[in-house]
């Protein structure tokens, strides 16, 4: 049966997204303005007409972020030409650019809430290289999305869609609910708590006065007793915007994570990973393994603790893009199994058993507790009286921090792949292949050179692995190799 055929000279004329297209330009510059105008709104939440105020400064935005929405949606367009994205946008500094199509990495689909309502979906293409860049078509219809990545990608729609449906997949993620809350408990809290407890600052002058009011008849004895039971509420306070922080750091986890999936799919020489997942915006983010660039394991120790660890997997970054998740994939609640499987299914990333080893000089160990111990000396004679004592314990517990965190640093490489491991609380482990490099640097002090002591600094498109205080000969050693490795491989570095 003959496949249908697909008129794709559409695209060959500049064609504009989805009417809906000027929703998300709305949205967009209206999170921009409430992010750089907030102190001022919250000035005027303070302010005596502050109904009056609201009421002028919501018309003119919203006229504003109308018609600038409107002309963002006319002034940008989009076409195909000569195996080239053309993207002309827009409105007081126009901008052409081209991109060809072999400087496309990877090309996924997203679809928020709103989207999901009008029936449209966003388009992302990532690109690296000297004219990195990223491009979004954030309205387009389902069947043109679909269309115009079966272009991009040189394959059929029907191929696009056989692929996606039909083709070997190997299931390597499913997060399911009781993980993502595992997940969500393992998360920054205490960020999100002191977030609620910025957003109740806010408020926190008219409360103040109103209580002001209320307790202006009271006698000085209820008053102080009132001054009292607030003092001893302030640890239950606390406690409530830490639970607060639970709460939001459970709220997004869902948001971001839910249903997650990660799955091994294509054929042997194609073989791609893909990630899909989320509540009210869903995503599909598909990287090809050729594209890898920098694996990361991440974890603290609250993760450590339950057993799970975070994988992120790099590809290389686009100069342009101002958001890290859009550049990786990011798998959080893996067990220690599970990320063995994922990096076992991605060739070239399983270290070998007789891997050499690097350590850091002990310099920076003697280096780390001068400066802690210096620092309890300085907190216990602040303190005077029992603050010597104070200071002897702190000055204990920075030794057998300072002395972990040095035993939790080094680097280990093979003939084609680059760990380096750091970090106590927050441990990290970043991977690449020395085909994967794009220079390497040797940094040394002043007082490092006397002490014959060197940073080396292995520098790929995702980004910098960096190996702390080894011996300069070691230094110059690895980075002789690297380099080595670098010239002689014939490998694709992408």
């Amino acid at each position: 049966m003959s496949e249908p055929q697909y008129d794709k000279s559409i695209f060959a004329s500049p064609q504009r997204q989805h009417p809906s297209g000027v929703i998300y330009y709305f949205l967009k510059r209206g999170w921009a303005l409430i992010k750089g105008f907030w102190p001022a709104l919250a000035g005027l939440a303070l302010a005596s007409d502050v109904v009056f105020y609201f009421q002028i400064i919501l018309f003119g935005g919203v006229v504003f972020l109308t018609v600038s929405a409107v002309l963002d949606y006319l002034k940008f367009t989009y076409s195909i030409e000569d195996q080239k994205l053309v993207i002309q946008r827009g409105v007081l500094e126009r901008e052409n650019l081209v991109i060809p199509f072999d400087r496309i990495q990877t090309v996924n689909l997203e679809q928020s809430f709103w989207q999901r309502i009008v029936g449209v979906v966003s388009l992302r293409l990532d690109t690296a290289g000297a004219d990195g860049a990223e491009v979004e078509l954030n309205a387009l219809r389902l069947d043109v999305a679909a269309l115009l990545k079966s272009e991009l990608l040189s394959k059929p729609p029907t191929q696009v869609d056989r692929e996606m449906e039909n083709e070997a997949s190997r299931n390597l993620l499913t997060v399911r609910w009781n993980r993502l809350l595992l997940v969500g408990m393992t998360q920054n809290h205490f960020r999100n708590a002191v977030i609620a407890f910025g957003g109740l600052l806010v408020f926190l002058e008219p409360l103040i006065e109103l209580l002001r009011g209320a307790t202006e008849g009271f006698s000085v004895a209820t008053t102080f007793a009132w001054k009292v039971g607030l003092i001893f509420l302030s640890p239950f306070l606390a406690m409530v915007f830490l639970c607060i922080g639970v709460l939001i750091s459970l709220g997004a986890t869902v948001l971001k994570y839910f249903r997650l999936k990660l799955t091994l799919d294509g054929e042997t020489e194609d073989k791609k990973l893909t990630l899909t997942g989320g509540l009210l915006k869903k995503f599909e983010f598909k990287l090809p393994l050729k594209k890898i660039q920098l694996i990361e394991v991440k974890n603290n120790f609250l993760q450590r603790g339950m057993g799970m660890q975070s994988l992120r997997i790099h590809q290389a970054k686009s100069r342009l893009s101002t958001e890290e998740d859009k550049d990786q994939l990011t798998i959080p609640g893996m067990t220690v199994g599970q990320v063995n499987e994922t990096m076992d299914s991605i060739p070239g990333y399983s270290m070998p058993t007789d891997a050499r080893i690097f350590r850091p000089n002990r310099y920076w160990l003697m280096r780390m507790l001068v400066f802690r111990w210096f620092f309890a000396m300085m907190i216990g004679w602040a303190m005077g009286g029992l603050g010597l004592m104070m200071g002897l314990l702190l000055g204990g517990a920075l030794t057998f921090s300072a002395v972990k965190k040095y035993s939790k640093h080094q680097m280990r490489f093979s003939s084609q792949l680059l760990e380096v491991s750091h970090g106590l609380w927050h441990q990290r482990s970043q991977l690449t292949q020395f085909q994967k490099l794009q220079r390497v640097e040797i940094i040394s002090s002043w007082f490092m050179q006397r002490r014959n002591l060197a940073h080396i600094l292995f520098h790929t498109a995702a980004g910098p692995v960096k190996a702390r205080y080894l011996n300069a000969e070691d230094a110059e050693s690895l980075r002789n190799w690297a380099i080595f490795q670098i010239e002689c491989s014939k490998e694709a570095w992408m």
